[in-house]
């Protein structure tokens, strides 16, 4: 039985300034809990927010084993079937660019290390095109955490984003997803609360940043979700050429692809 209590499928999307959902209250108040109270410290490692756990850790393998609510979202998300959510949610967008079908896409159990998640490109990629598996990173933002506008690795085909904190004077502040067009205009700010959570596919549209965690007491706890290819699946960004001196100072400000 699936942990999360909304049909991930059919959730209202948005698609200003590119398709996402958000959706509040993702688990039921006892699931939540039980997910909270067993959330990891973070050891400090590779990734984005500098502190990280991932398939493939000693840690990572010590939550599965002891936490059943944790074990029973971990093998919910590592099925066909939440692909399968996740390409019918974003159905539109997958027909607009992605080079698999929604009808190709199918389940692979596989790992991607560290050292292959901070690659842009997997030279020789280790599955089909279609083979699609699941990244699951615990993380935590600490004090100066902050993210550039930056597309996600092509390889992605969407990702879910689940937040533990609200921010407050106990917790942080800052912390905000924020949107950007395809001209690197913020045009949406999404806050971090505990038990949201925020869909959107990996696509050559989907620029997004983080603002800086300042006055933190505790950290901005969130897990990623992705599906993944080891191939290339989404167009390279289309940036508009007609100023290259404005665009020029954006790429130098960090718009890219990671993660």
């Amino acid at each position: 039985m699936s942990p999360f209590q909304h049909d991930l499928s059919a959730l209202p999307v948005d698609d200003m300034p590119f398709p996402h959902a958000v959706i509040d209250n993702l688990f039921a108040p006892d699931i939540f809990a039980a997910l909270e109270r067993g959330y990891p410290l973070c050891p400090p490692a590779s990734g984005p927010t500098g502190h990280t756990i991932h398939r493939g850790d000693p840690e990572f393998n010590a939550v599965m084993a002891a936490q059943p609510a944790w074990r029973a979202l971990f093998e919910t998300c590592h099925s066909q079937a939440f692909v399968n959510a996740l390409a019918t949610l974003f159905a539109s967008e997958i027909d607009r660019a992605c080079a698999v079908g929604r009808e190709d896409l199918r389940f692979a159990d596989h790992v991607e290390t560290r050292v292959e998640k901070e690659q842009g490109r997997i030279a020789v990629p280790q599955l089909p095109p279609e083979a699609m598996f699941v990244r699951f990173d615990f993380m935590q933002g600490m004090d100066a955490y902050v993210r550039r506008p930056h597309l996600d690795h092509r390889r992605r085909l969407g990702t879910i984003l689940i937040y533990f904190d609200t921010p407050g004077p106990d917790t942080f502040r800052g912390g905000d997803l924020i949107l950007h067009d395809g001209r690197g205009a913020p045009r949406k700010r999404i806050s971090p609360a505990a038990n949201r959570g925020v869909l959107f596919p990996c696509s050559d549209r989907s620029w997004h940043s983080v603002d800086a965690v300042t006055d933190c007491r505790h950290p901005r706890r969130f897990v990623q979700v992705a599906i993944s290819g080891t191939h290339d699946i989404w167009p390279s960004a289309k940036l508009p050429a007609r100023n290259p001196i404005e665009w020029g100072r954006r790429l130098a400000s960090g718009l890219r692809r990671t993660g």
